[in-house]
């Protein structure tokens, strides 16, 4: 009796330690996936009326039919049946999985941003466009500004800018509409192939970035001759 005592309780404590070291394991990989932001990077979608949309629309459609930069042709085909779409969420089912980037202002101004789904293709021979969903809790209509830094590099090389935006370094930045959802086209232009590492951070004005460097995100870009 007193053997079999002894190893129930042997067996007991195994079990105890397997759970906890599974406990343990599971706490790990939750801690992973939110330090490294949204596990999902699909936008969330936002219930709003198509009318809500059609500046966004506008936006986007109107500067594609003169531009020479670098749009493909699936994000053109989305765009175009996002236009006959007559509700808010069709619309943004439409254009979300071409999204490269997701901005987001709380209720406190406070601005957060991460990859989108879309990956972003850059080539040297002419500047790319890419879309960027911003979801505006607050109803904010301020500025909202781009700062860019390239690891091993003292200056960045390539230029971001809103697309419809004056790029010279004293032109005011555009504004937010105050939507609750809208859309841009982000231009990105680098002269220069290779890898780069960019951090690129958003912001609605000076202390808006959210806390734990929310307002920015890494990206790692290929640029193609």
């Amino acid at each position: 009796m007193n053997a079999h005592w002894k190893t129930e309780r042997v067996r007991c404590r195994h079990r105890r330690a397997t759970r906890f070291a599974w406990w343990l394991l599971s706490l790990a990989v939750t801690s992973i996936g939110t330090a490294q932001g949204p596990v999902d990077d699909r936008p969330p979608t936002i219930p709003i009326a198509r009318e809500a949309l059609n500046d966004s629309l506008e936006r986007l459609t109107g500067p594609l039919e003169q531009s020479a930069s670098t749009v493909s042709e699936d994000v053109r085909k989305a765009l175009k049946r996002a236009t006959s779409e007559t509700a808010g969420l069709p619309v943004q089912h439409r254009l979300d999985p071409h999204v490269s980037i997701v901005i987001r202002l709380n209720p406190e101004a406070r601005v957060r941003c991460y990859p989108g789904p879309a990956p972003i293709a850059l080539t040297t021979t002419q500047p790319t466009w890419t879309l960027v969903k911003i979801i505006n809790d607050c109803g904010s209509r301020a500025e909202l500004r781009i700062t860019t830094r390239e690891t091993g590099e003292p200056e960045p090389r390539a230029i971001w800018h809103w697309v419809g935006n004056d790029p010279s370094p004293d032109a005011p930045w555009p504004r937010l509409s105050g939507s609750e959802v809208e859309y841009r086209w982000l231009q990105i232009a680098c002269p220069v192939p290779g890898w780069r590492e960019v951090t690129v951070a958003f912001d609605a004005g000076a202390g808006t970035q959210d806390i734990g460097f929310r307002g920015e995100t890494a990206l790692l870009l290929r640029i193609t001759e």
